[in-house]
């Protein structure tokens, strides 16, 4: 979206590769032609389906003139939106600011996401209309990115701020927020099964302070840890194969989505079924242990919230993409947090606290046989079907992000050294890739051809004639 005339804005797209007029059917819509601009978009979109049924690229230029009759006409609108949608690029030169944003509300309006990005003035309104707005420090002032989302002193790190940073917000964001419901619909609904056995009196489970810390102190690292510095494959390999990006459309990516958001939520039913109903038939069922002492409820709930306390910790460490010692301590502060609380908690004497049902409850739970064999039987049953599930799909059906992390970690284990920012590392040198790398390269791109880079050979520089630079005043190494 330029305001530039034809010529000049054909250039800029050749050079910047967003359409090759050599190679790509491309298509200029006039709004002075000898058809109507209707007829045009009509015959263009037939055009357009003949070359992509041929593997060709299509790209159409129109201009200011012909898009304000497009926008002004409800019929020219919505055919011209269809030629829009299957094309691989477009090119509207001559157009007002406000035209710019027209064409951004055009396609978000069926629900897509678009990022404008501008560098001047004309740029404000198609970045404050589209939904992630991106202002390019330049030369024609400051009111770009000052209007913009995001603000980046070169375009070149949009692809940073994409295939990265966009990649890894998403990630961190979708998984903290459906890994937070899971955790606490377990939690809850082991509270809510509970209610049918003590007549709704409102009585809990679990101790009061253990209820008040369980999401405070006891479970907040996990996911803290997985929404600042999880990731699925390092920035270094997303930038050599930004097309992974593009898959993070896909239903079966990680991200939240609503099959993601499904899965989690019939996660927590199950395994809080499973914890409570297991717990119960293990230890509710007894209303005296094997000396003679009686269970109690508390007894019972420390039981139960140790298994949960176990149960959604796995399954963060299942959720985690990469292990770091982050990761690690997360994990191993969670179980300090909560038995040390406990420990302390329950050893209070009740002539201080005031509370004796649970003095040295934990103590009796722990040095209890049956606790110990219900603790890890649930484990074992809701951890271990679910890790065969994963290694199923991973091992059958992965996608390319799968195949991304693989090749990232053989890099990483390989060539260790690489992890620098060599001239060898932004290449993409062969000699550095592994079978699951050249797996990845020689995946179909978006266009169902493999994507390759061109190499274009240049005939080496002429030799400096340093006595004729000298004769000039300049000293050789200096031109």
């Amino acid at each position: 979206l330029t305001g530039d005339k034809r010529e000049t804005a054909v250039n800029i797209s050749r050079t910047s590769r967003l359409l090759n007029p050599t190679t790509d059917h491309v298509m200029h819509i006039h709004a002075t032609g000898d058809k109507p601009v209707e007829t045009q978009i009509d015959t263009y979109i037939r055009e357009t389906r003949e070359a992509k049924s041929r593997g060709q690229k299509a790209s159409f230029i129109v201009d200011g003139a012909a898009l304000e009759k497009i926008l002004a006409d409800k019929r020219i609108f919505s055919s011209f939106r269809e030629l829009g949608l299957l094309v691989n690029s477009a090119v509207c030169c001559r157009v007002t600011p406000l035209q710019k944003a027209s064409v951004v509300a055009m396609f978000q309006e069926l629900g897509n996401t678009c990022l404008g990005v501008g560098d001047g003035a004309n740029d404000v309104s198609m970045i404050q209309e589209a939904r992630v707005g991106i202002g390019i420090m330049g030369l024609e002032g400051s009111q770009a990115e000052r209007a913009s989302d995001y603000a980046l002193p070169r375009f070149r790190h949009l692809r940073r701020l994409i295939a990265v940073h966009g990649r890894y917000s998403l990630i961190r964001n979708s998984a903290l927020v459906q890994y937070s419901f899971y955790k606490n619909l377990v939690y809850s609904l082991v509270q809510v099964y509970f209610c049918f056995y003590n007549a709704y009196s409102g009585q809990t489970i679990f101790d009061s302070w253990v209820l008040i810390f369980f999401n405070m102190a006891f479970t907040f690292l996990p996911p803290m840890i997985m929404g600042m510095f999880d990731f699925d494959v390092r920035d270094k390999f997303l930038m050599q194969h930004p097309g992974l990006y593009n898959e993070l459309r896909s239903p079966f990516a990680i991200r939240m989505s609503r099959v993601s958001s499904f899965v989690w939520l019939l996660l927590a039913l199950w395994h809080s079924w499973v914890i409570y109903y297991g717990t119960y038939l293990a230890n509710f069922t007894q209303p005296f242990r094997y000396d003679g002492r009686d269970a109690g409820m508390w007894f019972d709930g420390t039981t139960l919230c140790n298994t949960l306390l176990l149960v959604v910790n796995a399954q963060a460490a299942l959720a985690f993409l990469s292990w770091t010692w982050l990761h690690v301590a997360s994990l191993v502060l969670s179980f300090v947090a909560y038995y040390g609380f406990i420990f302390m908690y329950a050893a209070v004497p009740p002539e201080v606290s005031g509370v004796a049902s649970y003095y040295r409850v934990p103590e009796a739970v722990l040095s209890d046989g049956s606790s110990w064999g219900s603790f890890f039987v649930l484990f074992f049953a809701l951890a271990v079907p679910q890790m065969v599930l994963l290694v199923v799909r991973r091992r059958f059906y992965s996608i390319r992000m799968h195949d991304a992390r693989v090749a990232d970690y053989e890099r990483k284990r390989r060539l260790p050294f690489m992890d620098a920012d060599s001239d060898d590392d932004k290449r993409g040198s062969p000699t550095s890739n592994s079978e699951a790398e050249m797996k990845l390269l020689n995946a179909a791109g978006p266009t169902g051809q493999p994507q390759q880079r061109e190499v274009v050979s240049r005939p080496p520089p002429p030799p400096l004639d340093r006595s004729s630079a000298a004769s000039d005043g300049f000293s050789g190494h200096g031109l």
